[in-house]
């Protein structure tokens, strides 16, 4: 019955319900405070490729120590000199590799130093199918311990000289830069994992380098049960702007 029906027929009005009270809704949460930002300058801007965080290592799992020489495989073993330094010259052929008339790798051995130095890789260009090709890092430590006599543990020294593979050569190129150093000189630098500042950033450069890489990914995969404890850049007798990298592990 509509109001002006009642009040014609002089009816007593009913009353309106009083409004239902309103609440006040929840209020919203204030939105989280900004992440502070570090004072001053980056902390490592000179992180290799990691937007200046700092380096950390690839994990690769363990695996058994590869025979890469012997009855059915593509490699061969062939030994060509003794560098009286570095031990015993092993040339590395393939038929995936320029017909096994080129080595694909030329490594040095010595067993007194636990060392192994590579003097030429090129591992990249060998053509072999997949199942049967070995890598530098199965190479390197086949070398050691199937013909130099050694367990991956005695490793003790990685070296690659005169580096040409271009992201290790870059890497040197910049950890040379963050010490202040020339690389048209003759500089030669010692960059240690315990290292902070400009020789940490270096230190991380060269970890992160492919040929830094490579001695992470033996220690692991071959559970030497190290690290790298530094890295030495010495410079190439008679190429200047060219190094030798040394790999220290403990």
């Amino acid at each position: 019955m509509s109001e002006d029906i009642v009040q014609r027929a002089g009816l007593p009005g009913i009353p309106k319900p009083p409004p239902l009270p309103k609440f006040p809704g929840r209020p919203a949460a204030p939105p989280p405070p900004p992440v502070p930002k570090p004072f001053g300058p980056n902390p490592n801007p000179g992180a290799f490729g990691l937007g200046g965080q700092a380096y950390v290592p690839k994990t690769y799992p363990a695996k058994e120590v590869p025979k890469p020489f012997g009855e059915g495989s593509p490699y061969t073993a062939m030994t060509t000199e003794t560098d009286a330094e570095w031990g015993t010259v092993y040339w590395i052929k393939t038929n995936s590799y320029e017909n096994g008339d080129i080595p694909v790798d030329i490594i040095a051995i010595n067993p007194e130093k636990n060392s192994i130095n590579v003097k030429d890789a090129r591992n990249g260009d060998d053509t072999a199918a997949g199942g049967t090709k070995q890598h530098l890092t199965d190479i390197m430590i086949g070398v050691f311990t199937q013909l130099g006599g050694k367990a991956p543990g005695d490793l003790a020294l990685v070296r690659f000289d005169r580096v040409q593979e271009r992201n290790t050569k870059t890497a040197i190129t910049n950890a040379l830069q963050l010490m202040g150093l020339k690389t048209n000189g003759n500089p030669s630098v010692v960059l240690k994992m315990t290292g902070s500042g400009s020789e940490k950033q270096a230190y991380d450069k060269l970890a992160a380098s492919k040929f830094g890489e490579a001695v992470n990914r033996i220690n692991q995969e071959f559970s030497t049960g190290k690290v790298v404890q530094e890295f030495r850049i010495t410079p190439k007798e008679g190429n200047p702007g060219e190094f030798n990298l040394e790999v220290i592990l403990g």
